[in-house]
């Protein structure tokens, strides 16, 4: 079949997740410091859940915290205490038996990212928001410090079903940079045949297959077409194609794979194919991802539950008064503490995170000791911020796993919000004395990645936060 130049750069905007710059494909440098194991010789792993519409503080502080310490607000100093000395509040349940394995992070501020209804490309980047990206995501800043793997990090995104029908890659959370949006699955059946089609047989392997081979012929057809463009449309086009040539090359080495791909095949059901509610592809999303770690596909997963803003959030398959819940928007406008809609919602979305652990608990760490979950840490927190109309007061996050050791775990942490410098209602506010970013926690990450730095992307905007991670996060 002859392929005309429109039908050319329409292919090739969606095989690169239409980005300008095909991001998703971009290559993995890693040096050699970058590849250093952690302690029991596993990778390091992260993983990266967006829980939509806010998370409000009260879901991960402990009941019977001291009367003083209990609003981040009004305490004036950092407070740490040992979970196990405490009552875990009812929202966190799903992780109440594994709390030697979590630390609550409390109290971080974000009002510079500026999160009301979702903080797209600017939540992971600690920066302000935008509708195309400007800076690196922490995801994928982290995937640069990792092993090469065929994929250095994937984007599952998660909203609902007729959104992720109709749109089956998006872009909202993760940048490799300035304009360069990292692509998300949004339909799993789309995830699952790029992923592990090659393995899977029956229509996901000549899927995969065909789609291999339409690689082969555009890259082909490419090189007649190119001499037609001139000028700036002649640059994206090559941009296009080198896109191309990436994917091509990541399916060569998913090939190379197959039989690791065959032994990690997520275990799908009718709900691939035939969903009924939106929660059952969010489910799928979660077996697809799991099954991508644990098959060495990459290191880093980013879960991306809402990310297109509070209309995205999942409603079918939960048992909601539809009455009172109205639409995904509303939600948001619920009240998180009483309203059973948000510990229904909450206990859901940290069970999913849950099935992650679980799972990695039992699947050994592939030529290294132990489980992978001990090599692994995962984010659970909102890109809202501690609820949809957030300011960026106290952003609250959960952090599951000590990644091979270097974080502490078992802990809450508390930094002030409101010290003698204080909070006024503009924008335009110093930081608070003793208070710290969302910014500072992805540093720390960094550091626990190996890749110390002061700051993470506030370059020109150092005044926002002092240097250094949240030490108290290290070991």
């Amino acid at each position: 079949m002859k392929i005309t130049r429109r039908e050319i750069m329409k292919r090739a905007a969606l095989a690169t997740g239409g980005t300008l710059a095909g991001s998703s494909f971009l290559p993995h440098v890693v040096d050699a410091a970058e590849k250093t194991p952690t302690a029991n010789g596993g990778p390091k792993r992260f993983v990266f859940f967006n829980a939509s519409n806010g998370m409000e503080p009260k879901h991960v502080r402990p009941d019977d915290l001291d009367e003083a310490h209990r609003d981040a607000r009004t305490a004036t100093k950092h407070i740490e205490v040992a979970l196990n000395d405490y009552t875990l509040p009812p929202w966190m349940k799903p992780l109440t038996d594994i709390r030697q394995h979590v630390s609550v992070v409390a109290g971080l501020f974000g009002y510079h990212i500026w999160p009301e209804h979702g903080a797209k490309f600017g939540f992971l980047a600690g920066t302000k928001k935008a509708a195309v990206p400007r800076f690196k995501t922490i995801d994928y800043a982290l995937a640069e410090t990792m092993p090469k793997t065929p994929m250095n990090m994937i984007g599952l995104a998660m909203s609902q079903l007729e959104l992720m029908k109709k749109t089956p890659v998006t872009t909202a959370a993760s940048a490799a940079g300035d304009g360069k949006a990292m692509p998300e699955f949004a339909d799993p059946r789309l995830a699952f045949q790029a992923l592990f089609g090659c393995a899977a047989g029956g229509t996901s392997a000549e899927g995969f297959a065909t789609e291999t081979e339409w690689y082969e012929q555009t890259i082909e057809q490419a090189k007649l077409i190119r001499r037609r463009f001139t000028g700036d449309e002649a640059h994206r086009f090559d941009l296009y194609v080198d896109g191309l040539r990436r994917a091509r090359q990541q399916r060569i080495d998913l090939l190379a794979m197959k039989d690791r791909l065959a032994a990690n095949l997520p275990k799908l059901g009718d709900e691939l194919q035939h969903p009924e509610t939106d929660r059952q592809w969010h489910e799928v999303q979660v077996e697809i991802g799991i099954a991508a770690l644990k098959a060495g596909i990459t290191n880093v997963v980013t879960f991306d539950n809402g990310g297109g803003g509070p209309d995205w959030s999942p409603l079918s398959g939960f048992d909601f008064d539809m009455g009172r819940v109205q639409n995904s928007h509303y939600l948001g406008h619920m009240n998180q503490v009483k309203d059973p809609e948000w510990m229904t919602f909450r206990h859901w979305s940290l069970g999913l995170v849950r099935r992650i652990v679980d799972e990695l608990q039992k699947t050994p760490e592939p030529g290294g000791k132990g489980t992978m979950f001990d090599n692994t840490l995962i984010v659970y927190c909102s890109d809202c911020g501690e609820n949809q109309h957030a300011v960026g007061y106290e952003w609250p996050f959960l952090l599951i796993g000590n990644l091979g050791g270097r974080i502490r775990t078992g802990r809450y942490l508390q930094y002030p919000v409101q010290g003698r410098g204080g909070f006024a209602s503009s924008p335009q506010r110093s930081r608070p004395e003793g208070g710290r970013s969302v910014n500072a926690l992805w540093a720390t990450l960094l550091h626990a990645a190996g890749n110390p730095v002061d700051h993470f992307n506030l370059a020109g905007q150092e005044h926002v936060d002092r240097k250094g991670p949240l030490e108290e996060l290290l070991v």
